[in-house]
């Protein structure tokens, strides 16, 4: 049985507005898996670095005809992870669209554009990481989607390709178009973070790199987590929603369950010596997801783990960076600091939150600049929202 990719129509008609315009573009697909198919909630332009630099110029038209090989691969997977960052627990990266002329499709699908597609396609690597050890290993298959449009014959065509295997071959696709976000579930999660590492640098560099892996401990915890919907234990291959209400969009709210403890406590007693920090993270991330409606309770409650993930890992990621750049003092026996907040969005064509993380001292023009790098000027004009604060004075 063949893989169907359905897609929104305003996907549809994004690829078709493209004639005329451009001759070339790249762009990633966001969307979720539902067994033997795949749902695209869009398709999102990979930008070229000079316009987020702001060194756009008249010769910004030409880049447009350049051949597939000059689409740096590094900068597809950073706009790939920066994207991922940014999108709600369920959905996630899962192929990448390209547009051009027939000749430099097919000359492309083996050779430039599958690499393109594996690069986007690493972002999902942390996920997979600890999904393979779930008892259902289909909540985040190998499938990496290529759609391809014709500039010359309006044609649009599709391939999977099964990352997992760099020597196969793409795979022929079913592709239309079917309008189903209306439909989606909406998942809500108060996370409430109380977890410690134990780190034995004592440089920031090596500090935030110690802090960033240790996270990879709690991320496994968190997975093994029990969790309860609408204050309920279900049984996970239960459909989250049955009878009648199946196609009438709901809101869930999910509690996980867990104790985190530190990277090994055997560990940590036996080589006490060699830490030289204990690093203690808490507070309360307000967390998300979206789930087609005939998701099961497994899958609902992974969607949620897997916005927890996420955003653990973009906040730190942010904060140690932060922490490089202001060179932790050695001799200093305490250090408080915030992580980012989270900021939503809700993106107007496809009608679901995407988010940003903002420093207490930043401005919200800056992160509404961030997001409209990612998805386009038509996110200029949204109202941020947060049901996150940052810690009061006392405690920063």
């Amino acid at each position: 049985m063949g893989l169907t990719v359905i897609g929104e129509d305003s996907v549809e008609n994004y690829l078709f507005s493209l004639y005329g315009k451009v001759s070339v573009e790249i762009g990633l697909l966001i969307g979720q898996n539902f067994g033997q198919k795949i749902y695209v909630v869009s398709a999102i332009r990979t930008p070229n670095p000079d316009e987020l630099n702001g060194e756009e110029n008249k010769d910004s038209k030409k880049e447009q005809h350049k051949p597939l090989d000059q689409f740096d691969i590094g900068w597809v997977t950073e706009h790939a992870r920066q994207v991922n960052n940014s999108l709600p627990g369920g959905i996630r990266v899962v192929g990448i669209y390209a547009f051009a002329p027939s000749d430099v499709i097919q000359s492309g699908i083996n050779g430039r554009l599958k690499l393109l597609l594996n690069a986007a396609w690493k972002v999902n690597r942390l996920e997979i990481q600890h999904t393979s050890t779930a008892d259902n290993k289909s909540l985040c298959p190998g499938n990496g989607i290529l759609l391809y449009v014709s500039s010359n014959s309006k044609k649009i065509s599709c391939k999977n390709f099964d990352v997992n295997n760099p020597h196969a071959s793409g795979q022929p696709a079913e592709w239309k178009c079917q309008n189903f976000i209306a439909k989606c579930h909406h998942l809500r999660c108060k996370f409430l973070t109380d977890a410690s590492v134990m780190v034995r640098s004592s440089n920031s560099g090596s500090l935030s790199s110690e802090i960033m892996a240790s996270l990879m401990n709690i991320s496994k915890q968190l997975f093994t987590a029990h969790a309860t919907i609408n204050s309920e234990f279900r049984e996970s291959n239960q459909l989250l929603t049955t009878g009648k209400n199946t196609n009438t969009p709901q809101t869930f709210t999910i509690d996980l369950y867990n104790t985190f403890k530190n990277i090994s406590d055997s560990t940590v007693k036996s080589h006490q010596a060699d830490y030289r920090y204990a690093v203690n993270i808490t507070g309360e991330m307000d967390c998300y997801a979206y789930v087609h409606n005939k998701c099961t309770v497994a899958e609902a409650i992974h969607a949620i783990k897997v916005d927890i993930m996420r955003s653990l890992h973009a906040r730190f990621r942010l904060l140690c960076e932060d922490i490089e750049q202001n060179e932790l003092k050695s001799n200093e026996g305490h250090h408080r600091w915030s992580t980012p907040r989270r900021v939503n969005y809700e993106h107007p064509t496809f009608k679901l939150k995407v988010c940003d993380y903002m420093f207490k001292d930043e401005d919200t023009k800056f992160s509404l600049e961030r997001t409209s790098d990612l998805y386009g000027s038509e996110m200029q004009n949204c109202k941020m929202e947060s049901a996150e604060d940052f810690p009061g004075n006392k405690f920063v």
